[in-house]
């Protein structure tokens, strides 16, 4: 993990670091930190050095309106990592890059296991490459409507836009699945 921040530093981007219960930053003055305080509902934690935490880190995350610049540091951090690591844009703006076995695949798989269930009995929701692989591991995988042209070729179904409804629109069609409706 040392070595994606590292390459994250070189291009100059905004670094975060995510353990199971902190998100920690060295500054407090990112442009998408108020995005991100907004979605997860927590504060982030100010550190000096990241040093201390990275044998705890579950996401390194590089966060950067230059939507050009990150697309070379996903390229950089993949060269020279391998396939040691995941490195994908969950947002145009965020890179996030996951040791190998820590994707939401991986979380699917985990939640079957703790809810003695199969994976065919998931249901998953996506929009970005990040989900791709929980939509190979799920037995129904539903891309919203705005997602990109891989994310809902690679899902089982495709629900609206984001704009008109489509998690609803999701959701109906798994509670229609579920009680054996039509669910188309």
């Amino acid at each position: 993990m040392t070595r994606i921040a590292l390459v994250l530093d070189e291009f100059g981007v905004d670094v975060w670091l995510f353990t199971n219960d902190l998100w920690l930053l060295r500054n407090d003055n990112g442009e998408y930190i108020p995005n991100e305080k907004r979605a997860i509902r927590v504060d982030p934690t100010i550190v000096g050095d990241f040093a201390p935490y990275l044998n705890k880190a579950c996401k390194i995350v590089g966060a950067s309106g230059d939507v050009t610049l990150l697309k070379l540091c996903e390229a950089a951090i993949r060269q020279k990592l391998g396939a040691g690591i995941t490195a994908v844009r969950s947002q145009s703006y965020y890179l996030d890059v996951t040791p190998p076995g820590c994707d939401k695949g991986t979380f699917v798989e985990t939640m079957a296991r703790l809810l003695g269930i199969s994976t065919d009995a998931i249901a998953t929701i996506g929009d970005t490459q990040n989900d791709l692989a929980m939509f190979a591991k799920s037995g129904i995988s539903i891309a919203m409507g705005n997602a990109a042209e891989e994310v809902r070729r690679s899902a089982t179904h495709v629900t609206m836009t984001n704009e008109n409804q489509g998690f609803a629109g999701a959701i109906d069609f798994v509670l229609n699945s579920n009680s054996g409706g039509d669910a188309r």
